[in-house]
């Protein structure tokens, strides 16, 4: 299983795997593509809807972070259909490419939360997003 005990953020903030309870993804398989390149990928989708808004590629590093450690193969243990990234439950599954889980997780934080500053606030007070 690929840990992510350090990961250096987007705009570089840290983010440390043990601020987070990634225990719903024990039976995931490790991901193809390392985590440096999905982050990177993400923070160009990010950045080209926000731009000029470094906090938005943040929120969304930090959302991704905590759904599923940034592993494209993540299954929730509690909820089978929440899968991926995003661990989002209808769209690109587990395994697939991430660059689509991660295009997915932006569509839906923008459709359900207008930003991912918004999406990582519901996150931080309800557990989920």
């Amino acid at each position: 299983m690929r840990t992510a005990t350090v990961l250096l953020g987007f705009a570089g903030c840290l983010v440390t795997g043990a601020a987070f309870a990634p225990s719903a993804f024990a039976a995931s398989l490790p991901s193809a593509a390392p985590v440096a390149q999905e982050q990177a990928y993400a923070q160009r989708i990010v950045n080209a809807q926000f731009p000029g808004q470094p906090g938005e590629a943040h929120a969304f590093d930090h959302v991704i972070q905590q759904e599923s450690t940034w592993n494209p193969r993540a299954v929730n243990d509690t909820n089978p259909e929440a899968q991926g990234l995003g661990q989002l439950e209808q769209g690109p599954r587990a395994g697939t490419d991430y660059q689509a889980q991660l295009n997915a997780a932006l569509h839906y934080m923008l459709q359900r939360y207008g930003t991912p500053d918004a999406a990582w606030a519901h996150e931080t007070t309800s557990g989920w997003y």
